[in-house]
Parts: structure tokens; sequence; C-alpha cells
């Protein structure tokens, strides 16, 4: 069971670090786009 829940945490933590790195992104195209 433990293994599971690690393997949860890990996915948790992949998603809010591709969420930051969506989040750049946007931030980046929208600064781009004012331009």
């Amino acid at each position: 069971m433990k293994f599971v829940a690690d393997e949860a945490i890990d996915g948790n933590k992949q998603a809010r670090c591709s969420l930051k790195i969506a989040h750049r992104f946007n931030v980046y195209k929208i600064q781009q786009s004012q331009e």
C-alpha cells in the first residue's frame, strides 16, 4: 500500500511541476502578444 501512496505523491509533484511550467509559458505568451 505504501508503494502506491508514494507513486501518487510522485504523480502529484509532477503534475504541480508541469502546471508551473504551463503557467510560465502562458505568462510568456501573454507578454509576447502585448508587445
